[in-house]
């Protein structure tokens, strides 16, 4: 009896696994694919809770402040896996903020992020049949207002470089707000979109995991 209930333990274990992660891949589905009217904005948050809260900075710090944070995205191609993985890099400018929004005209950038089903589905349940389409594509805006487009801005040649790795199931963006602080301190953050990401900007290959991203992005950047 006790070598039939240890024996039983696993299974009763992996029906409970099963269970929760269909009934997480329903909710995200559900919140992925239902109208902007019927969603809450925090929906998402508490189904993934790595990603963090979007509101925009209004201290009074922020009205005088001269210093400003630029943002772009790149893609890193990686030609012996046929996929161009994107990036994003928030970056100092120069002490002169003004100097750097006349030459960006202002702009604040957006971080466009998408919701794939299908990657989801593919990472947790190991399911291969839903279809790529099923997906959806948001628009966030940065935490704080001293963050501007810096689309035809280059990286800075030279300074401290900081890495930022989302988690599994998780988006370049999870770390934004981490990114723009430590950039208006001096720091250059640059955040690969993984395999295990939900976006699924690029198909998953033998062979391309977080260490030969992160070896692509370092031969780049020299």
């Amino acid at each position: 009896t006790l070598q039939t209930g240890r024996k039983a333990l696993p299974i009763t274990m992996q029906l409970l696994d099963r269970t929760m992660v269909l009934k997480r891949l329903a909710a995200v589905a559900f919140w992925a694919l239902a109208p902007t009217s019927q969603r809450s904005a925090n929906a998402f948050s508490s189904t993934l809770p790595n990603q963090p809260g979007r509101s925009i900075s209004t201290n009074d710090e922020d009205k005088g402040r001269t210093k400003t944070v630029a943002y772009k995205q790149f893609s890193l191609p990686l030609e012996n896996y046929g996929a161009e993985v994107p990036v994003a890099a928030w970056f100092p400018t120069s002490n002169d903020g003004d100097d750097f929004k006349s030459s960006t005209t202002a702009k604040t950038p957006i971080y466009k992020h998408r919701i794939s089903v299908r990657r989801i589905g593919q990472l947790l349940a190991q399911w291969d049949f839903i279809p790529g389409l099923v997906a959806r594509d948001f628009v966030l805006p940065p935490s704080n207002k001293y963050v501007f487009d810096g689309s035809n801005a280059n990286l800075p040649a030279s300074g401290p470089v900081i890495l930022l790795a989302h988690g599994y199931l998780g988006s370049r963006f999870d770390l934004s707000h981490l990114a723009e602080a430590l950039s208006l301190e001096g720091f250059t953050c640059l955040a690969c979109e993984y395999p295990e990401s939900l976006s699924a900007s690029y198909n998953r290959v033998d062979g391309l995991d977080r260490a030969a991203i992160n070896k692509a992005l370092l031969l780049y950047l020299d």
